[in-house]
C-alpha cells in the first residue's frame, strides 16, 4: 500500500464513488429503465477502468461497454450512455452517429462529458435534430483523469513532453491540462481553501498550467454556488487546506533516465510492460499459452514489494513463498504430505483451492519477474552502469570521493562499446553523462558517434530541458563536472545512512517537498503561488474527521466504499512532461513527506526512461 494511506483517504475509492453516482442517478431518473449500452471514447475508457470492473458496470444496468471510434451494430430502441471527452474528434463521432435519419445508432441518448466543452462544440450538438430529439440527460461528470492507485493519477497527456517544452501551439495543450487537473481538485468529499504552488522556470509552463487551474477552479466553484447542484455541500470552510506544487520536467532532467533498482521501478524499465499488462506464459493442460497479467490493487503481493528494493524482494517474495507452501494444507495435499482425510477436511481443502491458485500463480509470476530482471540485470550489466549513472549526477564515488572526470568518460566510452546494451541503453547513458559533465566538442563527438544520428537529436534537446550539451563548445579543451556541491553533500549523506551505493542520488523533487514540509510549508525559493479562498478554517493546516453523507452517497455505499470525509490538509505533487516510477516511489515511501498530510502525486503521465528518450527524440528539431 502506499505510504498515506493510514490518514483513510483513497482517491481512487472517492472517484469511483462519483462515478457510480453518475450511474446511480440514471437509474433513479429512469426506473423504467434496465438495460443500458455504454460508450466510450480512447480517453475515457481509461477512466472507467480505472475506477470500476465490467462486473460492476452490469450490476447498474450496463449491458455492453463499446468503444465510440469503432464500427458499432445500431440498437434503435436502446438507451445509450455516452460518456465521452469534450473534443472534436470525439464531439464528431457522436453526431455522425446519428446522421442517418431513418437508422439512428440508438434509440434515447444520454449525454455524459467527462469535461467542460466548448461553445462552438456544443453549438454543433444544438444543431443537429436528428440527435437533439433523442437526447434525455446532458451533464458534465468533471472526472477527467484517471488513478493508478489510491494516491497516484495520471490526466494521459503524454504529447505535453514533445511539444510544450518547444512551445509549439501550446496553449490549447496546456488549458486542457489544466481543465483536466481541476477536476481532479473537485472530487475531495470536502473543500474550500486551494494554494498553486509554481516553479518560476524560464519556459513558463508550471506559472501557465497554475492559472489556468485556477482560473478554471473559481469558476467550477462559483457554478456549484449558484446551481446549488450535489457538489455545492462539498465547499465547506472547515476542510483542510489543499496545496498543489506544480513543477515541469526540467526541474529534474536526470532521474528520469537513471536505473532505479526498486522492484516497480526496476520491472517496469527492465520488462514490456504498458498499461501496467505484462504478458507472459503460463502452463495448462501440458501446453504454454500466452497469458496477460494487470498489475493493480488486486496484487496484494506487487502492492507490499513495488517500493522495497530489489535485493529485499529477492529474500522476501521466495521466503514468503515458503512459508506458503510449509503452511498452507492445500500445499501439503498437492505434495502428498497428508493423507487419511476425513470428508470435512477434504470439504475445507476444496473450499480454498481457488485461493490456493491464487495465491500460488501470484507467487509463481512474481518469482519469474525477478529471475527475468535478474537475468537481465546481469547481462547487461547493469551493477556498473548503475554506478557510472550515480556516479555522473552526485559527482561523487561509491566511497564518498569526487568523481575523476577522465575516469568516468572513459568508463562511459567502454560501455558503449557493449554488445548487451540496444541503441535506448546507449543513448540513456550518453544522456546522463551529457547532464552530469559538461563536455567538450572533442569529448562529446566520441561518445555521440557510437549512437544512431536520429538519436543525436534528442542529446542536442536537452536544451530545451535547461541543459545546454554544447556549453562549452570549442572554446573548452577539457571536460568538467556540472554537480553542485550540495547534491555531492547530500549523496554523500545517503551514503552515511548505509543506503545502496547504487541510490545515493536523491530525485530532486523529493528533496524540494521534503524541505517544503521541514520548512512548515512556507513558500520554497524561485516559487510562486495562487491562493484561492485564504480564509478557510483548514487553511492553515489543522484538520478533523467526520463521517456524514446524504441519501444518493448511502445508497451508492458498498461494503468496500470509503464514506470518511477527511479533513486533513493535502498536498498535490503535480510536474508536467511526465514523471518516473522512481519518483513516485521516493515520495509515497518518504515518510517526512506523507505522514502530515495527505500526499497525492501525479503528472501529466507516467513516463518510462525508454519513453523518455524517446519524447527527446521526437521534439522539434533545432
Amino acid at each position: 500500500m502506499d505510504q498515506g494511506v493510514s490518514h483513510g483517504f483513497s482517491l481512487r475509492k472517492i472517484c469511483k464513488q462519483r462515478l457510480k453516482g453518475v450511474f446511480v442517478s440514471l437509474i433513479q431518473t429512469n426506473p423504467n429503465v434496465t438495460n443500458y449500452f455504454l460508450i466510450v471514447d480512447q480517453r475515457t475508457v481509461k477512466v472507467v477502468s480505472a475506477y470500476m470492473k465490467l462486473a460492476e458496470l452490469m450490476e447498474l444496468g450496463v449491458s455492453a461497454v463499446e468503444k465510440l471510434e469503432l464500427g458499432r451494430k445500431p440498437f434503435p430502441k436502446l438507451h445509450a450512455i455516452y460518456f465521452i471527452s469534450p473534443t472534436q474528434e470525439s464531439i464528431q463521432r457522436l453526431l455522425d452517429d446519428f446522421k442517418d435519419k431513418k437508422n439512428p445508432q440508438y434509440g434515447v441518448v444520454h449525454i455524459f462529458l467527462s469535461n467542460e466543452i466548448d461553445q462552438g462544440l456544443m453549438q454543433k450538438i444544438a444543431q443537429c435534430n436528428q440527435l437533439i430529439t433523442k437526447i434525455a440527460s446532458f451533464k458534465i461528470v468533471n472526472l477527467d483523469f484517471a488513478c493508478t492507485s489510491d494516491q497516484v493519477f495520471t490526466i494521459e497527456t503524454p504529447e505535453i513532453l514533445t511539444k510544450a517544452f518547444t512551445q509549439q501551439n501550446i496553449q490549447q495543450q496546456l488549458k486542457e491540462a489544466s481543465y483536466k487537473l481541476s477536476t481532479l481538485l473537485i472530487s475531495f468529499n470536502k473543500f474550500y481553501s486551494f494554494e498553486f504552488l509554481y516553479n518560476q522556470a524560464e519556459n513558463r509552463l508550471s506559472e501557465q498550467v497554475a492559472k489556468l487551474a485556477a482560473a478554471r477552479l473559481q469558476e467550477l466553484l462559483a457554478s456549484f454556488v449558484k446551481q446549488k447542484n450535489e457538489q455545492y455541500d462539498n465547499i465547506e470552510k472547515e476542510a483542510g487546506k489543499i496545496t498543489v506544487m506544480i513543477i515541469d520536467r526540467s526541474y529534474d532532467v536526470a532521474t528520469p533516465l537513471l536505473h532505479d533498482f526498486y522492484y516497480q521501478s526496476m520491472i517496469y524499465d527492465l520488462l514490456d510492460i504498458t498499461n501496467d499488462i505484462y504478458e507472459t506464459e503460463v502452463e495448462a493442460a501440458g501446453k504454454q499459452i500466452k497469458q496477460k497479467v494487470i498489475f493493480n490493487e488486486n496484487d496484494d503481493l506487487f502492492n507490499r514489494y513495488k517500493y522495497r528494493h530489489i535485493i529485499q524482494v529477492l529474500e522476501g517474495i521466495p521466503s514468503e513463498f515458503r512459508e506458503f507452501v510449509h503452511n498452507n494444507t492445500t500445499a501439503k495435499v498437492h505434495q502428498g504430505q497428508l493423507n487419511n482425510l476425513d470428508l470435512n477436511q477434504m470439504s475445507e481443502i476444496v473450499k480454498t483451492l481457488p485461493q490456493y491458485n491464487e495465491l500460488l500463480a501470484k507467487y509463481t509470476l512474481h518469482m519469474k519477474l525477478i529471475e527475468k530482471s535478474w537475468s537481465i540485470f546481469e547481462n547487461k550489466g547493469l551493477k556498473e552502469i548503475g554506478e557510472i549513472e550515480q556516479s555522473l549526477i552526485t559527482g561523487i564515488d561509491g566511497s564518498g570521493k569526487s568523481i575523476s572526470t577522465t575516469k568516468i568518460q572513459s568508463a562511459v566510452a567502454t560501455k558503449l562499446m557493449s554488445e548487451t546494451l540496444d541503441d535506448y541503453d546507449k543513448l540513456r547513458l550518453i544522456l546522463l553523462t551529457s547532464i552530469g559533465l559538461e563536455m567538450s566538442e572533442k569529448d562529446r563527438k566520441i561518445l555521440t558517434d557510437k549512437i544512431k544520428v536520429e538519436h543525436q537529436q534528442a542529446i542536442l534537446n536537452l536544451i530545451y530541458l535547461g541543459v545546454n550539451p554544447q556549453k562549452g563548445g570549442q572554446k573548452k579543451s577539457k571536460s568538467s563536472n556540472r554537480v553542485n556541491d550540495d547534491l555531492k553533500k547530500q549523496a554523500k549523506h545517503k551514503l552515511a545512512s548505509a543506503c545502496t551505493e547504487l541510490s545515493r542520488n536523491t530525485p530532486l523533487i523529493e528533496t524540494l517537498v521534503e524541505s517544503y514540509i521541514e520548512s512548515n510549508y512556507k513558500k520554497p525559493q524561485k516559487f510562486d503561488s495562487i491562493i484561492i479562498n485564504e480564509d478557510g478554517v483548514g487553511s492553515k493546516g489543522g484538520g478533523k474527521s467526520i463521517r456524514k453523507g446524504g441519501q444518493l452517497a448511502r445508497m451508492i455505499q458498498t461494503d468496500d466504499s470509503d464514506d470518511t470525509i477527511n479533513y486533513t490538509p493535502k498536498l498535490i505533487i503535480f510536474v508536467i512532461g511526465g514523471i518516473s516510477y522512481s519518483e513516485i516511489r521516493s515520495l509515497l515511501s518518504n515518510q517526512k513527506i506523507t505522514s502530515s498530510q495527505i500526499t497525492l502525486v501525479g503528472s501529466t503521465h507516467i513516463v518510462k526512461p525508454k519513453d523518455f528518450c524517446q519524447g527527446l527524440i521526437d521534439m522539434k528539431t533545432i
